[in-house]
């Protein structure tokens, strides 16, 4: 490969690196204030019809603050692995922006991305749980109180984080061999 190509790739790897760090930094900051806006702000309408609760077709109706509170401490234990993964991104793409492609640093944010993404998988459960429970605090003795929500998407997010976990292996691994072979140089 030309000089002048690999240039040209380094730099593309550069400017699309930096984008996407500008879009995951953007991401940490709007994620957690979306999700308590939505949360609060919005609960009368939009919890009611939230996918983890859809199923058990709850009646549209005003929240406590309390209860939206601890909807949105719901909604947030749920992202946390979703916002650990883009913080891991963030610094992937950072890394890539100065040139760490295939360097053992960005191995291990890699493998942190697919352990944040598996967590997700499972997080999603544990966050309708703790949605339902907070949403149905004051439903009536005879009424739903929980709901777990498991669906083949969590399963294929699971899936996903041990591709990349094998994948992220494999670059470290390649990371270190390159290391090795440039001591010999």
């Amino acid at each position: 490969m030309s000089q002048e190509l690999r240039r040209i790739r380094q730099a593309r790897i550069i400017r699309v690196s930096r984008r996407l760090s500008a879009v995951m930094t953007a991401l940490l900051l709007l994620t957690p204030a979306g999700i308590i806006l939505y949360a609060v702000a919005f609960s009368e309408v939009m919890l009611a019809s939230h996918p983890w609760l859809a199923g058990l077709r709850l009646p549209v109706r005003a929240l406590p603050l309390e209860d939206s509170a601890l909807a949105a401490a719901a909604l947030l234990v749920a992202a946390l692995p979703g916002l650990w993964g883009m913080w891991e991104l963030r610094a992937l793409f950072r890394g890539f922006a100065a040139g760490m492609v295939f360097a053992p640093t960005s191995a291990r944010r890699l493998r942190r991305f697919s352990l944040s993404l598996m967590a997700s998988g499972v997080s999603e459960p544990v966050g309708s749980l703790l949605l339902s429970l907070a949403v149905l605090r004051h439903n009536p003795a005879d009424g739903p109180h929980g709901a777990l929500s498991v669906s083949t998407g969590d399963l294929f997010v699971v899936l996903l984080g041990v591709v990349l976990l094998v994948i992220a292996w494999v670059m470290g691994e390649a990371a270190a061999l390159a290391d090795e072979n440039a001591g010999f140089v």
